[in-house]
């Protein structure tokens, strides 16, 4: 499991993840959500009317894969260079 905080760009975040080989899954307080964030519209739309303007605060993903792990690393640190994660 790997928990992202505070991600602004969420179109961009959503890309990375549509690239994916494995799936994506969320994972909540009650347990694992089941469907695959990749290349779901209908959620990755829920998730940016929930965060709103102040971007996610934070999200729980179940990321399978050394490769699908290291593109998950290559995007959060190409964010942090650009100062658009915190």
């Amino acid at each position: 499991m790997v928990t992202i905080y505070n991600i602004q760009d969420l179109e961009l975040f959503f890309d990375s993840i549509n690239d994916f080989e494995n799936p994506v899954t969320i994972q909540t307080k009650k347990g694992q959500y089941s469907q695959d964030l990749r290349n779901n519209t209908t959620l990755q739309e829920v998730l940016i009317s929930v965060a709103g303007e102040k971007g996610l605060e934070q999200i729980c993903l179940n990321v399978e894969g050394n490769k699908d792990l290291d593109k998950i690393v290559t995007f959060l640190l190409s964010m942090n260079k650009q100062g658009r994660y915190s």
